[in-house]
Parts: structure tokens; C-alpha cells; sequence
């Protein structure tokens, strides 16, 4: 007999050594009489000294972050009332005033009759999880976010350089223009589906600079069939004549 006292309690250090290591603790909450039970890795798991404060319900939820208080306790009365098993994560405020994760795992009891008895199960620090997980989140936002960023230079200056392009390239066209054929206005326009679209424009009234200004392209538009083909041309009010210059 003494040396089967022995092999559990030997047993029993090693559990305690375990449980202590892996910052594991165990409880158990009677329902009916609202009486809990902490082990001494309960209590450490929370940042306290075993046996500081009574073990009870209250003084459990008051450790918890207020933010996960409620649906902490939300989780607890559903396995209570499902008579299944818990398994819940949330942040405790430690007395120095760190904050910590917990795991809380547990298993509703019950009497003979199906009524829920109580719980009990084990409570486990998973802190350094929980900082990795939150430091690889925050890594990838932030990597979400560059990469918006870059994308969003890379568009605008893609735009830029476009319009930039475009606008110099008009008004070449413009000053090379005046010097074959002297205007008193003219525009260089560009075609986008059945629209076009001034480019940059010179000689307008008041002044007035027609770049961005859109005109809707109809097939009643004398300049529709030339425009279709792709081809340059010159308004004249002979614009059949004027087609056929180009062509050939």
C-alpha cells in the first residue's frame, strides 16, 4: 500500500511539474453551489500566487478584459445550455497590469437526469501564440497596404506619364499643323469607342482650353465612315473628295 502512495504521488508531481511547464491549469465550477476550484497553475496562469484570492466565478470574470467579458460569458451559458464542450480564448489583465491570452477548455457535467451540474476544465497561457499570430497579421496588412500603395503610385503614374504623353504629342501635332496649314482653331482628338475626346485644342472662343471635352460619335457623323476605317483626315465640306486623296 505504501508503495502504491508512493507511485501516485510521485505520478501526481510529475503531472503538476507538466502541467506547471506547459502553463496549464485545471478547474472545476459546482453550478449548484457556485463553489470553484483552482489548481496552483490556475492561479499562475493569471499572474497570481496560488491561494491569493478565493477561488470563485466572480473573481474569475473580473480578471477578464472587458471587451471579452461578454462573449466569454455568452459561450459559457451556450454550452451550458447545449451541454457541450467549451473552448474559448479571451485576454486577461494580470496585477502588473499586462494582458495575456488564456484558452479555456472545458466540458459541462451533468446529473442523471440531463441537467446541467456544472463544469470543469483546463485553462492554458497562450500568449506567445497569440503575439505571433497578431505580428504576422499586422506584418501582412502592412504588406497589404505597400502593396495598395505601390499599385496606386504605379496607376497614377502610368495616368500621368499617359497624359503627359498624349498632351505633348498633340501639341506638336497643333504647332506642326500651323505651319502646312495655318488655322484660326483646331483640335487633336482621340477616339475612345464611340466617343472622342479633345486632346489639346488651340484658337478657342474666349480662350477657352476644350482639353477633356467628349463628343459622342454617331453613324450620322460625316466623319463616322473615315474614322471607322482608321484613316487620317481633313473636314472639308467635300469630305467624300477629301477620303480619296488620302487613299491614294
Amino acid at each position: 500500500l505504501k508503495h502504491t502512495e508512493d507511485a501516485l504521488n510521485a505520478s501526481q508531481k510529475r503531472f503538476n511539474t507538466a502541467m506547471r511547464a506547459a502553463k496549464v491549469g485545471v478547474w472545476e465550477w459546482n453550478m449548484r453551489t457556485n463553489e470553484v476550484s483552482w489548481s496552483d497553475e490556475n492561479y499562475m496562469v493569471r499572474g497570481l500566487k496560488p491561494g491569493s484570492i478565493e477561488a470563485r466565478y466572480e473573481n474569475w470574470a473580473k480578471a477578464l478584459h472587458p471587451d471579452d467579458l461578454p462573449a466569454a460569458e455568452a459561450k459559457i451559458s451556450e454550452a451550458m445550455n447545449s451541454k457541450s464542450d467549451l473552448n474559448i480564448e479571451f485576454r486577461v489583465r494580470w496585477p502588473d497590469g499586462s494582458i495575456h491570452w488564456i484558452n479555456d477548455i472545458g466540458s459541462v457535467q451533468v446529473d442523471e437526469t440531463g441537467n446541467p451540474l456544472g463544469m470543469y476544465g483546463i485553462q492554458m497561457d497562450v500568449s506567445e501564440r497569440k503575439w505571433v499570430e497578431e505580428e504576422r497579421e499586422n506584418l501582412i496588412r502592412e504588406l497589404e497596404s505597400k502593396n495598395i500603395e505601390a499599385e496606386t503610385l504605379r496607376e497614377s503614374a502610368a495616368t500621368v506619364a499617359l497624359s503627359l504623353d498624349l498632351k505633348e504629342t498633340a501639341s506638336r501635332i497643333l504647332d506642326q499643323l500651323r505651319r502646312v496649314v495655318p488655322y484660326d482653331s483646331a483640335s487633336v482628338q482621340l477616339l475612345m469607342g464611340n466617343e472622342l475626346q479633345v486632346v489639346d485644342g488651340r484658337g478657342f472662343p474666349d480662350g477657352k482650353d476644350p482639353t477633356g471635352m467628349r463628343f459622342v460619335l454617331d453613324q450620322n457623323d460625316p466623319a463616322y465612315p473615315i474614322l471607322k476605317d482608321g484613316l487620317p483626315y481633313v473636314l472639308y465640306p467635300d469630305i467624300q473628295q477629301i477620303s480619296e486623296r488620302f487613299r491614294g
